[in-house]
């Protein structure tokens, strides 16, 4: 006899939480990073009055999303809400409720949080994995030429996650025409009047069968004499 499927049922009695795999990524992030600390940090952005506006931590946890799947357009970053099981419950969004619309997302990142805000909470953030040893660097695999280099190990560099790069390419995506608002000076490319005090393509390399000097950390690189 040949089937046919039926119409799914109006309502339904489930968790959210149930269909969410323990080991989901976005579940081990929520289980390893209170984002409480936020809200201490954007408080000074907000007025006591007014309509209540998107939670600032739900804000930076959708940025978050951007990031690490490499999304840098607020439709896009909407759609992927809407699909995702594992990311309504990572932003405490039930299947009846409605996630953020992507003009309420643009809206945020240009005329609530600064550049400063940003950076500050995916440091803390970056801190944190650290902390917990979610961020590794033991094992690397590289393919690249070996050029002789005017550098100096002392003058080693932090690496820092190319949060405010990430920044630029959202605002650049995802232009906001009610409320033009001056991009103010680019913060990643130094002027052309100031030299660049690195290389950002250099890297710190051993040729095979010869001893090195100090090692150094696997997120340090060296900086251009």
């Amino acid at each position: 006899m040949m089937g046919q499927k039926n119409s799914m049922k109006e309502y339904h009695h489930l968790s959210l939480d149930d269909l969410v795999s323990p080991n989901d990524l976005y579940r081990k992030i929520d289980g390893t990073i209170d984002f409480s600390f936020i809200y201490d940090l954007a408080k000074e952005y907000y007025s006591h009055t007014g309509q209540p506006s998107l939670d600032p931590a739900v804000f930076f946890k959708i940025e978050l999303i951007g990031f690490l799947e490499g999304i840098h357009e607020d439709r896009a970053l909407q759609r992927r809400i809407k699909d995702s099981l594992a990311i309504r419950w990572f932003l405490g969004y039930d299947l009846d409720e409605a996630p953020p619309v992507y003009s309420t997302i643009s809206r945020t990142r240009k005329d609530r949080i600064s550049r400063t805000v940003y950076q500050a909470v995916f440091d803390h953030i970056l801190g944190i994995c650290i902390r917990h040893q979610l961020v590794k660097g033991h094992h690397q695999s590289i393919d690249s030429t070996l050029l002789k280099a005017n550098t100096s190990l002392d003058s080693l560099e932090a690496l820092q996650p190319r949060v405010l790069a990430h920044y630029e390419k959202m605002t650049a995506s995802n232009p906001s025409e009610d409320f033009p608002q001056d991009p103010g000076p680019n913060l990643l490319q130094p002027s052309s009047s100031q030299p660049m005090r690195r290389d950002s393509e250099a890297k710190i390399a051993k040729k095979p069968g010869f001893p090195s000097a100090r090692p150094p950390p696997v997120w340090m690189k060296p900086a251009a004499s």
